[in-house]
Protein backbone atom coordinates (compact mmCIF):
# COMPACT_ATOMS: atom_id res chain seq x y z
CA UNK A 1 0.00 0.00 0.00
CA UNK A 2 1.45 3.44 -1.30
CA UNK A 3 2.35 6.12 2.01
CA UNK A 4 -0.18 8.31 0.36
CA UNK A 5 -3.34 5.78 0.20
CA UNK A 6 -2.53 4.79 3.60
CA UNK A 7 -2.74 8.63 5.04
CA UNK A 8 -5.39 8.93 3.16
CA UNK A 9 -7.26 6.13 4.46
CA UNK A 10 -5.80 7.02 7.87
CA UNK A 11 -7.21 10.30 7.67
CA UNK A 12 -10.98 9.53 6.60
CA UNK A 13 -11.25 6.85 9.51
CA UNK A 14 -9.23 10.12 11.73
CA UNK A 15 -12.17 12.30 10.98
CA UNK A 16 -15.21 9.30 11.51
CA UNK A 17 -13.92 8.85 15.01
CA UNK A 18 -14.02 12.11 15.74
CA UNK A 19 -16.57 13.77 13.76
CA UNK A 20 -18.97 11.08 12.97
CA UNK A 21 -20.31 12.36 9.78
CA UNK A 22 -20.34 15.97 10.01
CA UNK A 23 -17.93 17.53 7.45
CA UNK A 24 -16.73 19.93 9.79
CA UNK A 25 -13.19 19.23 10.86
CA UNK A 26 -13.04 17.84 14.37
CA UNK A 27 -10.03 18.17 17.10
CA UNK A 28 -8.51 14.82 17.41
CA UNK A 29 -7.86 14.39 21.37
CA UNK A 30 -5.58 10.95 21.10
CA UNK A 31 -2.79 10.32 18.45
CA UNK A 32 -3.82 7.83 16.49
CA UNK A 33 -0.95 5.53 17.24
CA UNK A 34 -2.74 5.71 20.84
CA UNK A 35 -5.95 4.34 18.90
CA UNK A 36 -4.85 1.60 17.69
CA UNK A 37 -3.48 0.43 21.00
CA UNK A 38 -4.56 -3.06 22.33
CA UNK A 39 -7.85 -2.10 24.81
CA UNK A 40 -5.98 -3.29 27.56
CA UNK A 41 -3.49 -1.09 26.91
CA UNK A 42 -5.82 2.06 26.69
CA UNK A 43 -6.72 2.11 23.03
CA UNK A 44 -9.48 1.03 20.80
CA UNK A 45 -8.15 -2.04 19.63
CA UNK A 46 -8.34 -0.08 15.76
CA UNK A 47 -6.19 -1.55 13.44
CA UNK A 48 -2.90 -0.20 11.99
CA UNK A 49 -3.18 -0.64 8.12
CA UNK A 50 0.74 -0.58 7.59
CA UNK A 51 0.87 -3.25 9.91
CA UNK A 52 -2.47 -5.23 8.40
CA UNK A 53 -1.11 -4.89 4.82
CA UNK A 54 2.38 -5.83 6.07
CA UNK A 55 0.73 -9.27 7.03
CA UNK A 56 -1.29 -9.69 3.98
CA UNK A 57 1.59 -9.34 1.66
CA UNK A 58 3.82 -11.59 4.19
CA UNK A 59 0.68 -14.36 3.38
CA UNK A 60 1.65 -14.37 -0.42
CA UNK A 61 5.37 -14.75 0.98
CA UNK A 62 4.63 -18.20 3.00
CA UNK A 63 1.91 -19.05 0.20
CA UNK A 64 5.19 -19.05 -2.19
CA UNK A 65 7.27 -20.94 0.20
CA UNK A 66 5.00 -23.61 0.87
CA UNK A 67 2.34 -24.09 -2.52
CA UNK A 68 4.51 -25.72 -5.21
CA UNK A 69 1.82 -25.05 -7.71
CA UNK A 70 -0.95 -22.74 -8.85
CA UNK A 71 -1.86 -19.70 -11.76
CA UNK A 72 -1.61 -17.16 -8.89
CA UNK A 73 1.96 -18.31 -8.84
CA UNK A 74 3.12 -18.64 -12.68
CA UNK A 75 1.90 -15.36 -13.11
CA UNK A 76 3.97 -13.90 -10.51
CA UNK A 77 6.81 -15.97 -11.57
CA UNK A 78 6.45 -15.30 -15.24
CA UNK A 79 5.95 -11.54 -14.78
CA UNK A 80 9.62 -11.25 -13.03
CA UNK A 81 11.21 -14.44 -13.91
CA UNK A 82 13.74 -12.19 -15.70
CA UNK A 83 14.56 -9.61 -12.83
CA UNK A 84 17.40 -11.62 -11.11
CA UNK A 85 18.46 -10.65 -7.46
CA UNK A 86 21.80 -9.34 -6.29
CA UNK A 87 24.34 -11.75 -5.04
CA UNK A 88 22.67 -12.49 -1.80
CA UNK A 89 19.56 -14.25 -1.01
CA UNK A 90 16.42 -12.17 -0.86
CA UNK A 91 18.32 -9.12 -3.24
CA UNK A 92 16.98 -6.46 -4.59
CA UNK A 93 17.33 -6.97 -8.34
CA UNK A 94 19.04 -4.37 -10.48
CA UNK A 95 18.60 -2.43 -13.62
CA UNK A 96 14.54 -2.34 -13.52
CA UNK A 97 12.39 0.55 -13.66
CA UNK A 98 8.51 0.84 -12.35
CA UNK A 99 8.58 -2.61 -10.98
CA UNK A 100 7.50 -3.17 -7.22
CA UNK A 101 10.63 -3.97 -5.03
CA UNK A 102 8.20 -6.21 -3.18
CA UNK A 103 7.13 -8.60 -5.48
CA UNK A 104 10.20 -9.09 -7.16
CA UNK A 105 11.99 -10.38 -4.02
CA UNK A 106 9.17 -12.99 -3.55
CA UNK A 107 9.28 -14.09 -6.99
CA UNK A 108 12.80 -14.55 -5.68
CA UNK A 109 11.82 -17.43 -3.28
CA UNK A 110 10.18 -19.37 -6.18
CA UNK A 111 13.40 -19.45 -8.20
CA UNK A 112 16.14 -19.24 -5.27
CA UNK A 113 17.19 -22.77 -6.05
CA UNK A 114 16.58 -23.36 -9.88
CA UNK A 115 19.02 -19.79 -10.48
CA UNK A 116 22.18 -20.62 -11.87
CA UNK A 117 24.16 -17.68 -10.93
CA UNK A 118 27.62 -17.03 -9.63
CA UNK A 119 26.92 -16.59 -6.22
CA UNK A 120 28.91 -19.22 -4.75
CA UNK A 121 31.70 -19.19 -8.19
CA UNK A 122 34.57 -19.22 -5.85
CA UNK A 123 35.22 -22.61 -3.98
CA UNK A 124 35.99 -26.25 -4.05
CA UNK A 125 32.41 -27.81 -4.19
CA UNK A 126 30.23 -28.53 -6.78
CA UNK A 127 26.86 -28.66 -5.02
CA UNK A 128 26.62 -24.95 -3.38
CA UNK A 129 23.09 -24.75 -5.11
CA UNK A 130 22.05 -28.62 -4.08
CA UNK A 131 19.41 -29.10 -1.53
CA UNK A 132 20.46 -31.52 0.90
CA UNK A 133 18.34 -34.56 -0.17
CA UNK A 134 20.25 -34.45 -3.44
CA UNK A 135 24.03 -34.55 -1.28
CA UNK A 136 23.81 -38.12 -0.02
CA UNK A 137 21.74 -41.58 1.11
CA UNK A 138 20.40 -43.64 3.08
CA UNK A 139 22.11 -46.66 3.96
CA UNK A 140 20.74 -49.16 6.81
CA UNK A 141 19.04 -46.27 8.46
CA UNK A 142 21.60 -44.18 8.09
CA UNK A 143 22.46 -40.68 6.23
CA UNK A 144 25.74 -41.14 3.96
CA UNK A 145 27.24 -37.89 2.38
CA UNK A 146 28.46 -38.19 -0.92
CA UNK A 147 30.06 -34.79 -1.80
CA UNK A 148 31.38 -33.54 -5.28
CA UNK A 149 34.06 -31.15 -5.30
CA UNK A 150 35.23 -29.20 -8.53
CA UNK A 151 38.97 -30.18 -8.30
CA UNK A 152 40.94 -32.96 -6.26
CA UNK A 153 41.57 -32.04 -2.40
CA UNK A 154 45.20 -31.61 -1.28
CA UNK A 155 46.27 -32.35 2.45
CA UNK A 156 44.71 -29.24 3.86
CA UNK A 157 41.00 -29.22 2.59
CA UNK A 158 41.01 -32.99 3.67
CA UNK A 159 41.56 -32.21 6.83
CA UNK A 160 38.79 -29.35 6.51
CA UNK A 161 36.40 -32.13 5.01
CA UNK A 162 37.31 -34.38 8.10
CA UNK A 163 36.16 -31.50 10.08
CA UNK A 164 33.20 -31.02 8.25
CA UNK A 165 31.98 -34.56 8.44
CA UNK A 166 32.40 -35.22 11.77
CA UNK A 167 30.44 -31.40 12.55
CA UNK A 168 27.51 -33.28 10.80
CA UNK A 169 27.14 -36.37 12.58
CA UNK A 170 26.30 -34.48 15.33
CA UNK A 171 22.82 -33.06 13.66
CA UNK A 172 19.99 -35.57 13.76
CA UNK A 173 18.21 -35.77 9.87
CA UNK A 174 14.94 -37.12 9.13
CA UNK A 175 13.79 -39.41 6.50
CA UNK A 176 10.45 -37.43 6.26
CA UNK A 177 10.49 -34.20 4.08
CA UNK A 178 10.84 -30.87 5.35
CA UNK A 179 8.26 -28.27 5.77
CA UNK A 180 8.40 -24.85 6.66
CA UNK A 181 6.80 -24.06 9.91
CA UNK A 182 5.06 -20.81 11.33
CA UNK A 183 6.37 -20.73 14.73
CA UNK A 184 3.86 -17.97 16.45
CA UNK A 185 0.99 -20.76 15.91
CA UNK A 186 0.43 -23.87 17.81
CA UNK A 187 -0.34 -25.93 14.81
CA UNK A 188 2.93 -24.17 12.69
CA UNK A 189 0.24 -22.98 10.09
CA UNK A 190 0.59 -19.44 8.66
CA UNK A 191 -2.28 -16.75 10.20
CA UNK A 192 -2.84 -13.41 9.01
CA UNK A 193 -3.90 -12.43 12.78
CA UNK A 194 -0.99 -13.64 14.48
CA UNK A 195 1.76 -11.98 11.57
CA UNK A 196 -0.22 -9.14 12.57
CA UNK A 197 0.58 -9.49 16.22
CA UNK A 198 4.45 -10.09 15.69
CA UNK A 199 4.67 -6.92 13.39
CA UNK A 200 2.50 -4.83 16.29
CA UNK A 201 5.24 -5.89 19.46
CA UNK A 202 8.14 -5.20 17.18
CA UNK A 203 6.80 -1.82 16.19
CA UNK A 204 6.10 -1.01 19.85
CA UNK A 205 9.66 -1.85 20.92
CA UNK A 206 10.57 0.36 18.10
CA UNK A 207 9.21 3.25 19.06
CA UNK A 208 11.57 6.46 20.14
CA UNK A 209 11.57 6.99 23.94
CA UNK A 210 10.26 9.24 25.79
CA UNK A 211 11.75 11.89 26.84
CA UNK A 212 11.62 15.66 28.38
CA UNK A 213 13.86 18.43 25.47
CA UNK A 214 17.37 18.14 27.83
CA UNK A 215 18.31 21.89 26.53
CA UNK A 216 14.72 23.24 27.34
CA UNK A 217 14.79 21.94 30.44
CA UNK A 218 18.79 22.86 31.17
CA UNK A 219 17.57 26.47 30.31
CA UNK A 220 14.16 26.86 32.57
CA UNK A 221 12.02 26.31 28.98
CA UNK A 222 9.81 24.05 29.49
CA UNK A 223 5.85 24.59 30.87
CA UNK A 224 5.72 24.88 34.59
CA UNK A 225 3.24 26.64 36.34
CA UNK A 226 5.87 29.57 36.97
CA UNK A 227 6.69 29.98 32.86
CA UNK A 228 3.15 29.39 31.93
CA UNK A 229 2.39 32.70 34.37
CA UNK A 230 5.45 34.79 32.94
CA UNK A 231 4.32 34.47 29.48
CA UNK A 232 0.29 34.79 30.39
CA UNK A 233 -0.78 32.14 29.35
CA UNK A 234 -2.30 31.37 33.12
CA UNK A 235 -3.60 34.66 34.12
CA UNK A 236 -5.46 36.13 36.67
CA UNK A 237 -6.20 34.33 40.10
CA UNK A 238 -5.07 31.14 38.55
CA UNK A 239 -3.18 29.03 41.32
CA UNK A 240 0.23 28.87 40.10
CA UNK A 241 1.23 26.50 43.39
CA UNK A 242 2.96 23.01 42.75
CA UNK A 243 0.78 20.45 41.92
CA UNK A 244 1.89 18.13 44.36
CA UNK A 245 2.42 19.66 47.31
CA UNK A 246 0.08 23.33 47.01
CA UNK A 247 2.88 25.40 48.85
CA UNK A 248 5.42 26.77 46.89
CA UNK A 249 5.14 28.13 43.15
CA UNK A 250 5.55 25.45 40.45
CA UNK A 251 9.16 26.09 39.14
CA UNK A 252 11.91 23.74 37.42
CA UNK A 253 13.86 23.52 40.68
CA UNK A 254 11.10 22.66 42.87
CA UNK A 255 9.00 20.36 40.90
CA UNK A 256 11.70 18.23 40.13
CA UNK A 257 13.98 18.53 43.15
CA UNK A 258 13.07 20.36 46.43
CA UNK A 259 9.67 19.52 46.61
CA UNK A 260 9.13 17.24 49.29
CA UNK A 261 7.06 14.58 47.76
CA UNK A 262 9.88 14.79 44.92
CA UNK A 263 12.85 14.36 47.09
CA UNK A 264 11.53 11.52 48.73
CA UNK A 265 11.29 9.73 45.03
CA UNK A 266 14.71 10.86 44.74
CA UNK A 267 16.32 9.12 48.30
CA UNK A 268 14.60 5.89 47.01
CA UNK A 269 15.72 5.73 43.73
CA UNK A 270 19.53 6.35 45.03
CA UNK A 271 19.05 3.64 47.93
CA UNK A 272 17.61 1.20 45.00
CA UNK A 273 20.90 1.74 42.87
CA UNK A 274 23.24 1.41 45.71
CA UNK A 275 24.44 5.01 46.26
CA UNK A 276 24.13 7.73 48.86
CA UNK A 277 21.54 10.92 48.42
CA UNK A 278 22.22 14.54 49.12
CA UNK A 279 19.65 16.81 48.63
CA UNK A 280 20.67 19.50 45.73
CA UNK A 281 19.46 22.52 44.96
CA UNK A 282 18.42 21.85 41.18
CA UNK A 283 18.06 19.72 39.12
CA UNK A 284 20.88 20.65 36.92
CA UNK A 285 23.24 19.01 40.18
CA UNK A 286 21.14 16.19 39.98
CA UNK A 287 22.05 15.71 36.30
CA UNK A 288 25.92 16.61 37.55
CA UNK A 289 26.00 14.04 40.18
CA UNK A 290 24.63 10.66 38.65
CA UNK A 291 27.04 11.28 35.86
CA UNK A 292 29.53 10.72 38.01
CA UNK A 293 28.55 7.78 39.22
CA UNK A 294 30.01 4.03 38.07
CA UNK A 295 33.13 3.36 36.31
CA UNK A 296 32.89 2.65 32.75
CA UNK A 297 31.02 4.21 30.00
CA UNK A 298 27.55 2.00 29.58
CA UNK A 299 27.58 2.05 33.73
CA UNK A 300 27.42 5.60 33.36
CA UNK A 301 25.12 5.42 30.59
CA UNK A 302 22.91 3.75 32.69
CA UNK A 303 22.86 6.13 35.58
CA UNK A 304 21.69 8.56 33.04
CA UNK A 305 19.46 6.72 31.53
CA UNK A 306 17.64 6.12 35.46
CA UNK A 307 17.89 9.83 35.31
CA UNK A 308 16.08 10.58 32.79
CA UNK A 309 13.16 7.93 33.77
CA UNK A 310 12.68 9.66 37.26
CA UNK A 311 12.56 13.27 35.35
CA UNK A 312 9.88 11.70 32.89
CA UNK A 313 7.70 9.81 35.36
CA UNK A 314 7.80 12.88 37.80
CA UNK A 315 6.62 14.85 34.72
CA UNK A 316 4.14 12.68 33.48
CA UNK A 317 2.77 12.18 36.52
CA UNK A 318 1.36 15.67 37.72
CA UNK A 319 -1.93 15.33 39.34
CA UNK A 320 -1.97 11.43 39.26
CA UNK A 321 -3.32 9.74 42.45
CA UNK A 322 -0.18 7.90 42.87
CA UNK A 323 1.41 10.44 45.05
CA UNK A 324 -1.79 9.80 47.42
CA UNK A 325 -0.29 6.43 48.43
CA UNK A 326 -1.12 4.71 45.26
CA UNK A 327 0.93 2.97 42.64
CA UNK A 328 4.80 3.78 43.48
CA UNK A 329 6.48 6.05 41.49
CA UNK A 330 9.40 4.03 42.19
CA UNK A 331 8.24 0.92 40.85
CA UNK A 332 7.24 3.28 37.61
CA UNK A 333 10.56 4.38 37.62
CA UNK A 334 11.85 1.26 37.71
CA UNK A 335 9.19 -0.15 35.20
CA UNK A 336 10.47 2.75 32.60
CA UNK A 337 14.30 2.68 33.18
CA UNK A 338 13.84 -1.49 32.26
CA UNK A 339 11.93 -0.59 29.37
CA UNK A 340 14.23 2.13 28.20
CA UNK A 341 16.84 -0.48 28.29
CA UNK A 342 15.49 -2.95 26.87
CA UNK A 343 14.23 -0.37 23.79
CA UNK A 344 17.36 0.50 23.42
CA UNK A 345 19.49 -3.00 23.91
CA UNK A 346 17.15 -6.28 23.64
CA UNK A 347 19.71 -8.28 24.56
CA UNK A 348 21.18 -6.16 27.38
CA UNK A 349 22.13 -8.73 30.85
CA UNK A 350 20.50 -5.68 32.52
CA UNK A 351 19.44 -7.05 36.39
CA UNK A 352 17.06 -3.70 36.86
Amino acid sequence: MPVKVWKLIVGLQRRFLWGGSSSKKKISWVSWSNICKPKKDGGLDIKDLRLVNNALLAKWRWRILTEGQGLWRDILLARYESLFPAPHFAGRPNGFRGVSLWWSDVSLLGTRVNSHSDWFSEGASDQCLDRVVDMGNWAMGDWEWEFRWKTSLDLLDQDLLSDLIESLRQVNLSSTEDQWCWRHEIGGSFSIKSAYLVLEDKARLQRPLPRIDFINLARDRIPTRQNLHRRRVLVGATDSSCVFCGAVEESVDHIFVSCDRISSVWYRVSRWLGVEYVSPNSIMQVFESFFGLGVGCRVRLGFILVWHAVVWTIWTSQNDIIFAGGYSVVDRVKLSSWKWILGKNPDSPCSL
